[in-house]
């Protein structure tokens, strides 16, 4: 059995994301916005020129289409999160979700405490559990990951799940919308809070994190597949420490003085890669303030910058320099800037446009983030 998730689908192409919720797009040929029912980051779906699929509005919506679904590499990756709540239900009936069999959904939009849950499921013996559904869009070759985006909402949702009280067992599934991803891991680089609360509770609430495909027609049948969770790697990674890289914007040429030499910026993006073997959370925050005492290049380049995105990776293996190398590859280098203390020729680099619209760097991300846990594991 099928079910399809969408009605009467049509594909247009992303231009611009204008708001957490709102996107501008091409369809057939007039630009249209679309509402986005995700907050997530979203890097790497939303690249220029990806294909969107749109449903048309339902009444209450004051734009007239909704993205229900991202391309990426010729698969459609879905976005709408309230839909995919559906989609588990769907599955927690036809008994696919490992560990939930036997069960049926109950109630949907569970309020409990200081929260709501999507799903309330019962079996025949009278077992209750309160379940949490979350929609899981990041993942690389074999590496799935949530959260993209810090979610305090998110923590929330775990500490109240792994003792609901009154009889209730607290669940959370993680649907991967990925036909590749063998494991599941949460998303300790973005969200250490979030990371450590799941290690914490998961002897306690169930974590099941499952595989889904959907078809061009944007349906799913009733399959889910099971995706490993290597917790060692979770313990051994997810440290205050790690390599980054600084991503700033100078709005026009200027002239800098470091004190050591004077440094030409022209318009346009620099990245910074750095690292801190504890602290980095602190390190980040000092690089994101504006006025502080200038004590390294950085100081004085963030006193006439603006900051676009600070890009933890957090590990305990010594990446900066090959990260720095890596880099290379993509943009130009300013020489001798940032690397005073290694071989390298620079470890600060120059692109007229945002690296977070490229695939190349997107994807850079993701090895380091994700496929490298991995391949580093083997």
């Amino acid at each position: 059995m099928e079910l399809f998730l969408f009605k009467d689908p049509l594909k247009a192409t992303f231009v611009a994301r204008l708001n957490r919720f709102v996107v501008e797009c091409l369809l057939e040929g007039k630009r249209v916005r679309a509402y986005l029912p995700n907050p997530g980051r979203l890097w790497e779906l939303l690249l220029p020129g990806a294909t969107l699929i749109l449903e048309p509005a339902r009444r209450r919506q004051t734009l007239p289409y909704t993205v229900v679904a991202v391309e990426r590499e010729g698969y459609p990756v879905m976005v709408h999160t309230h839909r995919t709540n559906h989609l588990a239900a769907f599955l927690v009936e036809r008994e696919a979700i490992p560990g939930l069999e036997g069960f049926r959904v109950v109630k949907t939009e569970v309020p409990w405490r200081n929260s709501r849950f999507d799903l309330l499921l019962e079996n025949k013996r009278g077992e209750r559990v309160l379940t949490e559904v979350k929609s899981v869009t990041l993942y690389s070759h074999t590496i799935a990951m949530f959260p993209d985006a810090p979610t305090t909402r998110g923590v929330r949702h775990l500490r109240e799940l792994e003792n609901p009280g009154n009889g209730l067992k607290g669940a959370i599934v993680f649907v991967v919308f990925s036909p590749q991803a063998r494991y599941f891991l949460p998303e300790f680089h973005i969200d250490p809070l979030f990371a450590t609360t799941l290690m914490k509770i998961r002897e306690r609430v169930d974590i099941i994190p499952i595989g889904v495909e959907l078809t061009e027609a944007l349906s799913v049948r009733a399959v889910a597949r099971p995706l490993a969770i290597p917790w060692h790697i979770v313990e051994k990674e997810a440290h205050d420490g790690g390599a980054y890289m600084l991503l700033l914007r100078a709005e026009g040429a200027r002239s800098i003085t470091t004190g050591e030499r004077t440094l030409e910026l022209e318009e346009g993006y620099y990245i910074y890669v750095g690292s801190a073997r504890r602290g980095l959370t602190e390190r980040l925050l000092r690089h994101m303030r504006k006025t502080k005492r200038a004590s390294c290049h950085m100081d004085y380049m963030r006193a006439v910058t603006r900051p676009v995105k600070t890009i933890p990776i957090r590990t305990k293996s010594p990446i900066e320099c090959e990260l720095s190398e890596r880099l290379q590859t993509l943009f130009s280098s300013l020489h001798g800037i940032g690397s005073s203390d290694c071989r390298c020729p620079a470890h600060l680099f120059y692109t007229p446009t945002n690296p977070l619209e490229m695939p190349e760097f997107i994807g850079l991300i993701l090895h380091y983030r994700m496929d490298r846990l991995i391949r580093t594991d083997t």
